[in-house]
C-alpha cells in the first residue's frame, strides 16, 4: 500500500520489508543465532579468531583518527 503525502499528486511508493536495514539486521541476528546453535564447532574453528582478531585492530586503528578529527573538528567550529 502506497504512503500519500499531503500536497503531492502521486502517493510515494514504499520499499519493500526486505530492503529495509533493521529487517536485514534482525535477519542476520536470527541467521547467526542458529548457525552458532546448530553448528557450534564453527566458533572453534583458527579462522574465526582471526577473523574477530583482524576486526578488533581495524577498530582500534579507527579509534585514533576519529578523536582527533573530532577534537580538530570542534576547535574549528568555535
Amino acid at each position: 500500500m502506497d504512503a500519500v503525502v499531503p500536497g503531492r499528486a502521486e502517493p510515494i511508493a514504499r520499499k519493500p520489508f526486505y530492503k529495509v536495514l533493521y529487517i536485514q539486521v534482525l535477519f542476520a541476528i536470527l541467521l547467526g543465532a542458529l548457525v552458532g546453535w546448530l553448528f557450534p564447532a564453527i566458533a572453534t574453528n583458527d579462522w574465526v579468531k582471526a577473523l574477530g582478531d583482524g576486526f578488533i585492530k581495524l577498530i582500534k586503528m579507527l579509534i585514533a583518527p576519529i578523536i582527533f578529527f573530532t577534537v580538530v573538528s570542534g576547535i574549528a567550529q568555535i
